[in-house]
């Protein structure tokens, strides 16, 4: 619920490099992590893999919570366009400090090693900067 309608993103190693990786994690009805690779100002490569379906797992008190997807789904923008070409399972987003927006960080699970570039991204814990959303 804490998560709920909020997103969150980060780049490396910045906005503006020449190569850059992107990431993005929303949580806005189906939740989803979007990676981008690009380079010159050129997308290389881009992935969407979300899930209408989700668990929440809570350790360390609450502190560290994982969210395991549920019938995960992808989709590929570049370099070709794809859906569901890429079979995945066991993804999950592990959210350390979920309570505290200036400490909550990130990091992104692919322990089966199956998803394609950019990723694997964000692999240890990371802090990502939160959206503004204007409505």
């Amino acid at each position: 619920m804490e998560l709920e309608g909020r997103s969150f993103r980060q780049f490396e190693p910045g906005r503006d490099a020449d190569r850059r990786k992107a990431v993005v994690i929303d949580f806005f009805g189906p939740v989803g992590i979007y990676a981008q690779y690009a380079e010159g100002g050129h997308v290389v490569d881009e992935w969407e893999l979300y899930a209408q379906d989700y668990s929440i797992e809570q350790r360390s008190g609450g502190s560290e919570i994982t969210v395991r997807f549920t019938e995960p789904r992808t989709r590929q923008q570049f370099p070709t366009q794809c859906s569901d070409c890429v079979p995945v399972s066991g993804f999950s987003i592990s959210i350390r400090d979920v309570f505290d927006a200036k400490e909550i960080a990130f990091r992104l699970n692919d322990p089966e090693g199956v998803l394609p570039s950019p990723f694997p991204v964000f692999t240890s814990w990371t802090r990502f900067r939160e959206d503004e959303i204007f409505n």
